[in-house]
């Protein structure tokens, strides 16, 4: 089977949905038979991290990703698995190529990639392009329903659909950043003072503009309780502008965990938009695996996630997200009741082992 995912380990949608599947040895293809090619190489994402995109670097991706193409189709490679497009942002399917080879198609989509090209001058081109894919597809992995509504609009037929949460390893959360606080979670984020309540969010540089819509709501907290809210921050660059004061960390894989369960209150705002609809809610996935009590925006698959006021609270506006903030900074009770239901939901269906099952199902059916 030939790889195609979007980026290295270092990039969180290509890590989870793929890479870690690989390396926990789940697929059932022996690792000889398994060939990986990143579209975007750890070089890259550091440098779009912390700098922002350069085209010369952007250029050589292309050219490298055109070569790998060439490689797979005189391979024996009977399989090709591509993680959204072989090339974004190009509107043509070049994915077809594949077809004349005689190779069995599968793509895997955990956001909604289609709608960035909604407000492109070629956007026709695009929607043609996903149409084709919808097509020329043996089977198609979708995160959420919105994904696949999608796909089923654009002609794919309903065998080639197949539903692929977002998941987590969750024995790695069991063993993994065990702390010594009194919050939901493992942790309760201050070393010095358990009082404290911190409010987490995890990320990337490309999501922390959503981070805005907590903003105020946030400020005013901690403006009415001095000292004792901390908002923490996994994966946010010094571009971050918020009134609020927070604690900005480092993000690796070594030590996301660990992080994590240090949070009292875990948050996933985000924009009630078509692309945030496609997204498949890992960090509510990553909260709940820790424990953790869970805000989030009632925009897409996060309804589906969070049980209103059972694992979590649903908020729209900023009164709202105050609301709910305080009303769980308040009541440790309530924040340790919600952590214990969120772990319960993704015990059993959010994990690699049971997921894995799916995939090898599907793939099965390709050989």
């Amino acid at each position: 089977m030939y790889v195609f995912t979007k980026y290295s380990k270092l990039g969180a949608s290509s890590r989870v949905r793929f890479h870690k599947y690989i390396e926990l040895d789940l697929l059932e293809f022996s690792e000889r038979n398994i060939k990986v090619s990143s579209l975007f190489d750890d070089n890259y994402l550091n440098e779009l991290y912390s700098t922002g995109r350069k085209k010369r670097t952007l250029l050589k991706c292309y050219f490298k990703r055109l070569f790998s193409v060439v490689d797979c189709c005189l391979s024996r490679h009977k399989i090709v698995w591509i993680e959204k497009e072989i090339l974004p942002h190009i509107p043509f399917p070049i994915e077809y190529i594949f077809r004349l080879f005689r190779k069995k198609i599968v793509f895997d989509y955990d956001d909604a990639v289609f709608h960035n090209y909604d407000e492109k001058l070629l956007s026709q081109l695009f929607v043609c392009k996903f149409k084709a894919i919808s097509k020329m597809a043996d089977i198609i992995f979708v995160g959420n329903e919105y994904i696949s509504d999608y796909f089923f609009g654009l002609g794919a037929d309903t065998k080639k659909l197949c539903y692929l949460p977002t998941v987590i390893d969750i024995d790695k959360y069991d063993f993994e950043g065990s702390g010594s606080g009194s919050g939901s979670g493992s942790g309760s984020g201050s070393d010095s003072d358990d009082d404290i309540v911190v409010i987490g969010w995890i990320g990337s540089p490309s999501t922390q503009k959503y981070l805005n819509i907590i903003d105020g709501a946030v400020n005013k907290l901690q403006k009415k309780y001095p000292g004792l809210i901390q908002l923490s921050l996994i994966g946010v660059n010094d571009n971050l502008r918020l009134d609020s004061s927070y604690k900005k960390n480092r993000w690796s894989e070594e030590e996301e965990i660990s992080l994590i369960k240090k949070f009292d209150i875990g948050i996933m705002p985000l924009f009630d938009s078509a692309f945030e609809r496609g997204k498949c809610g890992y960090k509510i996935i990553q909260y709940f695996a820790c424990s953790i009590a869970t805000v989030a925006s009632p925009v897409g698959v996060n309804t589906t996630l969070i049980d209103d006021n059972k694992n979590g609270i649903l908020c729209e506006t900023e009164d709202e997200w105050y609301k709910a903030l305080e009303a769980l900074f308040l009541d440790e009770i309530k924040r340790k009741a919600f952590g214990t239901k969120g772990r319960e939901k993704v015990h059993d269906k959010y994990n690699y082992v049971i997921q894995s099952k799916v995939i090898n199902h599907e793939l099965k059916r390709l050989q």
